[in-house]
């Protein structure tokens, strides 16, 4: 049953034994510094006695910053086990919280290669050789930069198109 609202999701929680939050920008501070956010984002509407797991949470950023900063350091301290993606995230959770955090591997280098060519092959209604790309964080690259990289990847006979009409990413 699909939860589509805040509220349906954390009723949802109030009977699990844990609760895990991962892994991609997760805890960038750009998106979860609002305070409304993060006690979604670092779990804190998990009951008492439910444990709480960051798996590969990424920052995304080389600091925290001031902002929320003590917020986040006391919902940080609630985990009982607590890894990220980034040597840097690993320095973030140390000097914001104290805590330690294991560095673990981004979970889509889990998969062997044969998942993603399995994936590949599969017909997902696109024609010829292309490549997407998808600014999380907004459009970042000019066109000129899309335009040099379209002629490395126009040798392997991926066509260069940009799909400039949207703010969050293109297509190359």
């Amino acid at each position: 049953e699909p939860l589509n609202r805040t509220e349906d999701f954390i009723g949802r929680c109030s009977s699990y034994g844990a609760v895990i939050v991962g892994s991609d920008q997760m805890w960038n501070p750009r998106w979860v510094v609002p305070s409304r956010f993060l006690p979604i984002v670092f779990l804190d509407f998990a009951r008492t006695g439910c444990k709480r797991v960051a798996y590969a949470v990424s920052f995304s950023e080389r600091s925290w910053g001031d902002r929320c900063r003590d917020q986040a350091a006391d919902l940080m301290r609630k985990f009982d086990h607590l890894s990220v993606r980034e040597r840097s995230g690993v320095d973030i959770v140390k000097q914001i919280s104290g805590c330690d955090a294991e560095l673990v591997l981004d979970p889509t280098l889990l998969h062997k290669a044969s998942f993603y060519r399995q994936l590949m092959s599969a017909k997902n209604g696109t024609t010829g050789g292309y490549a997407f790309e998808y600014m999380i964080n907004g459009w970042s690259w000019t066109k000129e930069e899309c335009d040099s990289i379209g002629v490395c990847l126009s040798e392997f006979g991926i066509k260069n198109t940009i799909d400039d009409t949207s703010s969050a990413g293109g297509m190359m």
